[in-house]
């Protein structure tokens, strides 16, 4: 490709939907949802992600939830929520990332943080499973982590781009965002559910994971009052280039995939035959 070519605009929009969650409210949580994609859906998004565990308020530790953790996590198969979720979709003919509790099986049962991506027809196009939290915290004795980083194949506003999805504190380790990347990752979701962005490291953080990887962070997290919101984009120079308030809102931020195309150069400088310490050394 030519380097003009390469350097052409290819607009895509993006929807962040940052709610004012309650804690443990599935119904009016998902009542907000609805409400968020369709201002995103009205503003051009193709693509739009919620905050994770968005439905039930991020509330794994509220003891109402760990006594009856059914009644607050999907079932992607048999949930009015996961029905739901695909029926806005497919209603407003959009790309949405739906981030809820998930339960697998009822003798022994599985409970995930997850993602889930599904396409404009209510499809489910893909899940995402939480594969990193604090060492030795409720969250990780509850949900059992992920273990794989996909990659999406997605079409935005009638652009082939290539997604990624990494849950909260999987932003902590470099090398989810690297994985992501070198797998073609052109946009990295990082939905989450946080006060650190109120601080400042936070915010310089995600910046490092887009510049290192010369990709798009689109970081979304849950409004105040519920927890401090500030949901950012940062771009592959590493910048900011769109900062919500704390409040409950939906924002459209659009982005041009052209800053990414045209630095794989820099991503392709690695050299993985000599990083072999990185996976031989254990608990560092």
């Amino acid at each position: 490709m030519a380097d003009k070519e390469r350097h052409c605009a290819i607009h895509v929009k993006v929807g962040l939907l940052q709610p004012a969650t309650r804690k443990l409210d599935l119904e009016q949580n998902l009542a907000v949802l609805e409400k968020l994609v369709e201002r995103a859906a009205r503003d051009g998004a193709s693509i739009a992600c919620t905050p994770e565990c968005m439905l039930d308020g991020y509330s794994f530790e509220d003891p109402a939830f760990q006594t009856n953790p059914a009644r607050y996590c999907v079932s992607l198969k048999e949930s009015r929520y996961a029905r739901a979720c695909s029926g806005i979709a497919s209603r407003l003919a959009i790309h949405l990332i739906a981030c809820m509790s998930t339960v697998e099986g009822s003798e022994t049962p599985v409970y995930r943080n997850a993602a889930i991506l599904y396409d404009p027809k209510g499809k489910v196009a893909g899940q995402y499973f939480k594969t990193h939290s604090t060492s030795g915290n409720v969250e990780a004795k509850f949900y059992r982590a992920g273990d794989s980083f996909p990659v999406f194949d997605v079409e935005l506003g009638g652009v082939a781009t290539r997604i990624g999805i990494m849950i909260c504190y999987d932003r902590q380790v470099p090398e989810v965002a690297r994985i992501l990347r070198v797998n073609g990752a052109e946009i990295i979701f990082n939905p989450s559910a946080t006060n650190n962005y109120a601080r400042g490291w936070n915010t310089r953080l995600l910046q490092t994971r887009a510049y290192e990887n010369k990709c798009y962070v689109v970081s979304v997290n849950h409004a105040f009052p519920r927890l401090c919101g500030r949901s950012l984009v940062a771009n592959p120079s590493g910048r900011v280039i769109a900062r919500l308030f704390p409040w409950q809102q939906s924002r459209v931020v659009e982005l041009d995939l052209a800053a990414v195309r045209s630095r794989e150069h820099d991503v392709n400088t690695r050299r993985p035959e000599i990083y072999g310490d990185i996976v031989r050394k254990e608990g560092l």
